[in-house]
């Protein structure tokens, strides 16, 4: 029998709604309550609520659901960049790295056309498993496949998340001077990608990295990055804040 609520028959149409409502107001647990609701059949039959799903899947931490619904766009034509991004999205949130691996490895095979978002969250996920080195070799794929516009992107997320880590590193690990010279050295290597890719200069990233170089005593490579800082043109570009905090380093 089909689905009711109190006592009425519900369609595609109240749950294209409901899930609207859902994602509007961030409310991600209402979302994964009522992503188990819909019958299968109406996933099937209707690709707007099977994108609508998918799109909430993607921040109600829905890994398994998603796949089976990238499966269901797969079978009527609809699936893209932005869906395969939906679903690495939700494997990130959910903290699922063998879905990870699943969704990237689906977005290879689709042969499609290289993704900036794709490889950004792709990135981020290699990021928060700890595999720095795989994130950096990612990036530089990034690079190299994408148009430098879009592969902007992808530096950004990398810059981001490896000077998050240097920041981890450099607060817990203090006897550990090599785990705190190789974050260092790893966000130095995020923010070659910006200038790699010809991305404008982002005056806040590169003073995120001097700021790593500061708080590890890494006088060599804070001298260094100061050098490529200037002749990239990041000075010229920084606030009035941020130049405080260059003068300070």
């Amino acid at each position: 029998p089909p689905p009711t609520q109190a006592g009425l028959p519900l369609g595609v149409g109240h749950y294209k709604m409901a899930l609207r409502a859902c994602t509007r107001d961030r409310r991600w647990e209402a979302a994964s309550a009522l992503l188990h609701r819909v019958p299968p059949d109406m996933w099937e039959a209707d690709v707007a609520l099977c994108r609508n799903g998918l799109k909430a899947c993607a921040e109600a931490a829905e890994p398994q659901l998603a796949a089976r619904l990238v499966a269901v766009l797969g079978r009527s034509g609809g699936l893209g960049p932005d869906e395969y991004a939906w679903w690495l999205q939700a494997c990130r949130v959910a903290g699922d790295a063998d879905a990870a691996s699943e969704a990237w490895a689906a977005y290879l095979a689709s042969d499609g056309a290289p993704s900036e978002l794709c490889y950004a969250l792709r990135l981020g996920i290699l990021y928060d498993l700890g595999e720095d080195d795989a994130a950096l070799a990612l990036g530089r794929e990034a690079v190299a496949a994408l148009p430098a516009e879009n592969a902007q992107l992808v530096a950004n997320a990398a810059v981001g998340c490896a000077v998050s880590n240097a920041n981890y590193a450099v607060s817990t690990a203090a006897d550990d001077s090599a785990a705190i010279a190789t974050g260092v050295a790893r966000a130095r290597e995020a923010m070659a990608l910006r200038r790699a890719c010809g991305a404008p200069p982002m005056a806040g990233a590169q003073v995120r990295v001097l700021q790593v170089c500061l708080a590890a005593s890494e006088w060599a490579a804070l001298v260094d990055e100061l050098g490529m800082a200037q002749a990239a043109g990041y000075a010229a570009a920084m606030t009035e804040d941020e130049l405080r905090v260059l003068r300070r380093v």
